[in-house]
């Protein structure tokens, strides 16, 4: 019955969304966050219409939240290649043109690593030439005979994930229709990092150093691309939350910023600086914006439980006097306490799986308000503790 109820709904949302009005324009200025879920809750495969709507920038921000997971909160996120060419298959459905534009548009490193994951691309001659060689001759015959591929120019395309290389075929026989020369370009970038020669284990080198190297670029752009919109890495989420179990209350408050926090906010597109943010950059709710709503929410909605938390209520007093008397100062504050909030989504779980923005906020609000009780227990002095003490410090006190 769950089931059916959940199915429901989602159909309900998948109707309103294509019956609204301006659909093209909902697809690309709502937040990229707040679309994903509305895919996620749909189910991709259902969501072919809406997202071949999406611009070249909206579909790198629903890759940079769809593609890339980790097995628990604070690990090393992983591409997963084959829910892309997922993504590929339903751009393709709403036609060549769009699926083949798409694609020769996405970041270059991404898109080889994701066709090298998913095919073998290797030059015809080169297979001749490995096929008349004693050694290498009956390996080549069995790959050919156990995979599926295809000739292409002067390549030969090998299918390593069956699954998908009907999708991979299709993309790349329009794009060598339309597009001969920059295909070409990219099967050889493929080629490059591809084998040139076979082993006794699995019949291909893995051409780890070349294919390696482009992967970690792949991951560092896409990093950036992150940190420019507010999120921190898991790695540098699960550090920053580990310093509140091993340094003392002395060395937390000694010196600067904390130094992943102080990154943070040199790679945050306007960081905690009081500049003019953009249309764009409010629709997609920058962190200290998100969080002041829902601070707000909290206070709105849970009123009767913030009266009685004396320590919760002190800190959002306390922000809200230094919000009127220091605008700049306030933004700053807003913006530490952003990123500890993004820092335990990113680093922590909670009952098992990764915490939703609101119980984040709440958490890193709980946190800061130990934090400022431990540190200033006079009521009288916190305004003061909060123009001298950032909040990531008294969040990690609070923790202690």
């Amino acid at each position: 019955m769950a089931n059916l109820q959940t199915r429901h709904s989602a159909t309900a949302i998948l109707t309103r969304l294509l019956d609204h009005p301006q659909l093209a324009a909902l697809v690309n200025e709502v937040p990229a966050q707040a679309l994903h879920r509305t895919i996620t809750q749909v189910g991709l495969e259902d969501c072919g219409e809406i997202i071949a709507l999406a611009s070249v920038e909206r579909l790198e921000e629903l890759f940079d939240l769809d593609l890339w997971a980790a097995v628990a909160p604070g690990e090393v996120e992983e591409l997963d290649s084959a829910r892309f060419f997922l993504w590929m298959e339903l751009l393709l459905e709403g036609g060549e043109t769009v699926a083949v534009d798409r694609f020769l548009a996405m970041d270059r490193d991404a898109v080889v690593h994701c066709l090298c994951e998913q095919v073998l691309v290797l030059r015809t001659a080169d297979m001749v030439a490995m096929a008349a060689e004693r050694e290498t001759g009956a390996l080549v015959e069995e790959l050919l005979d156990s995979c599926s591929f295809e000739e292409l120019g002067d390549c030969h395309i090998i299918s390593r994930q069956p699954s998908t290389f009907d999708t991979i075929l299709a993309l790349l026989v329009a794009m060598d229709r339309d597009h001969h020369h920059e295909l070409a370009s990219i099967l050889d970038h493929c080629v490059r990092i591809t084998p040139g020669r076979f082993d006794e284990e699995d019949g291909f080198s893995s051409a780890l150093s070349h294919a390696a190297s482009l992967y970690e670029d792949v991951k560092e752009e896409r990093d950036i691309r992150r940190a420019k919109k507010g999120f921190v890495r898991p790695a540098d989420a699960k550090a920053f939350l580990a310093c509140a179990g091993v340094l003392s209350a002395a060395k937390i408050l000694a010196g600067g910023a904390d130094p992943i926090c102080g990154a943070f906010f040199r790679a945050f597109e306007g960081g905690p600086s009081t500049r003019e943010t953009s249309p764009r950059d409010r629709r997609a709710g920058k962190p200290d914006t998100v969080l002041k709503k829902e601070m707000a929410r909290m206070a709105q909605q849970h009123g009767a439980l913030l009266r009685h938390d004396e320590g919760r209520q002190r800190l959002l007093e306390r922000l809200a006097g230094l919000e009127a008397e220091n605008g700049a100062l306030f933004a700053r504050r807003m913006a530490e306490l952003a990123f500890c909030a993004n820092a335990l989504q990113a680093g922590e779980s909670k009952n098992g799986r990764p915490y939703r923005s609101g119980e984040a906020v709440q958490e890193a609000v709980e946190a800061c308000a130990r934090g400022l009780d431990a540190l200033c227990p006079d009521p009288r002095d916190g305004g003061d503790c909060l123009t001298r003490i950032s909040m990531e410090k008294l969040f990690l006190l609070g923790r202690q």
